[in-house]
């Protein structure tokens, strides 16, 4: 794993690279950056990977490469890392980051997953995991690469990459919220493909990861493994809002979290007379 803490601004960790793409765009390791404005890393310590996409071209590129991987025997493996999304610049949908691997040292890349975009409806960090793909496992040397992608519209933030093996108990996935008014919400998945035997954990947050506690908690509950949505009544009206859920196959087998659906409420209707 690598969380950045103890790098210097200019110098990448150890056995880490950069590698121009297109252009000469650049990568700082900061504890802060603009643009948009972020005070701290992750989890408030540390240092984090700052893409300086504002001052690059549109269409600029750098890859930032993993240390060389030995998978031998590894199947069902994941990379996972914090990304920072925010709701700057709208129009900038290709700007973000697209996964690579490499069997040769950097010689050919291909892209697995599909492109993580900067801009989403809020400003918040959101734990990313993604499926290393067969073509990766069992190999004695693979390479990885975080390759940035700029649209000159705002910065890019990525902290805390590890790369573990899948967890057996599968989450939900195709998270969605439609909200009916401005206090209610249906917020609804797809179960995985195995049920979970004790249903699933659900929380609504304004801020913080998932189980992290009470900051920002407006909701946690538990629900039964028949139901595939459920209602709140529990907002306020003309605020951003993210849920996600994990499953819950047995007491100490729990999947990891679903990636969380960012959503906000209506208006509240004004009274007349205004």
């Amino acid at each position: 794993s690598q969380k950045f803490h103890s790098v210097f601004l200019n110098i990448d960790p150890a056995c880490w690279l950069q590698e121009g793409v297109r252009g000469n765009p650049a990568i700082y390791y900061t504890s802060s950056g603009t643009t948009p404005t972020l005070n701290q890393a992750y989890g408030g310590d540390g240092k984090m990977v700052y893409f300086d996409s504002r001052n690059a071209n549109n269409g600029d590129s750098l890859r930032l490469i993993s240390p060389k991987i030995n998978t031998v025997g590894q199947s069902g493996l994941e990379v996972r890392f914090q990304w920072y999304h925010s709701l700057l610049n709208p129009e900038a949908l290709t700007e973000g980051l697209q996964m690579q691997y490499s069997l040769d040292d950097g010689a050919n890349w291909s892209d697995f997953g599909s492109l993580i975009t900067r801009y989403n409806i809020a400003n918040y960090w959101e734990k990313k995991s993604i499926a290393l793909p067969a073509a990766v496992e069992d190999q004695s040397q693979v390479w990885l690469s975080f390759l940035f992608i700029s649209n000159q519209s705002a910065n890019c933030y990525l902290d805390e990459v590890e790369i573990i093996k899948t967890p057996t108990c599968a989450r939900a996935t195709q998270l969605n919220a439609l909200a009916l008014n401005d206090t209610q919400a249906q917020l609804s998945w797809n179960p995985p493909a195995t049920i979970p035997t004790s249903g699933y954990l659900l929380e609504v947050r304004t801020r913080g990861d998932m189980g992290s506690g009470a900051q920002g908690l407006i909701f946690s509950g538990n629900i039964p493994t028949t139901e595939s949505d459920t209602l709140l009544n529990i907002f306020e009206p003309y605020q951003n809002y993210y849920f996600s859920l994990k499953s819950i196959c047995a007491p100490g087998d729990e999947s990891d979290w679903s990636l969380p659906f960012v959503f906000h409420t209506t208006c509240d209707a004004d009274q007349i007379p205004i």
